[in-house]
């Protein structure tokens, strides 16, 4: 979400009634992850199930697109990256990113492994 507000914010510079948003991408500065699945992840398994089940408790339905284009193989994330990677080293912001490094117990009991963080790219 962030590297898309960054984007949406960037390309409305030129944009007629948007132009104010670029002031988000002008005044960032540093940018700080925490467990953010750079590379994409697949949302259908275990935390999309429970995701699914809160939605669905407050009323709302899951939209499966939505779910799909966080999927690695997605164009969309691709071309996220592809953007989000020279435009972070050419505005030098700074960025952090925390991930576990160690297995935790899941909502199921299921022992969950977070990999090393990924590259930005």
């Amino acid at each position: 979400m962030v590297k898309e507000a960054l984007r949406q914010s960037y390309s409305s510079k030129d944009t007629k009634g948007r132009s104010h948003l670029y002031n988000i991408h002008e005044s960032c500065s540093a940018i700080v992850f925490f467990g953010t699945p750079h590379r994409g992840a697949d949302p259908r398994g275990m935390l999309h199930h429970v995701f699914e089940l809160l939605i669905k408790a407050v009323g709302f339905s899951a939209n499966s697109e939505v779910a799909n284009t966080l999927l690695p193989s997605a164009d969309r994330l691709k071309e996220l990256r592809e953007w989000f990677g020279p435009m972070a080293r050419k505005r030098e912001w700074m960025i952090h990113s925390f991930q576990e490094e160690l297995g935790v117990r899941a909502l199921n009991g299921k022992k969950v492994v977070v990999s090393q963080p990924a590259s930005l790219e």
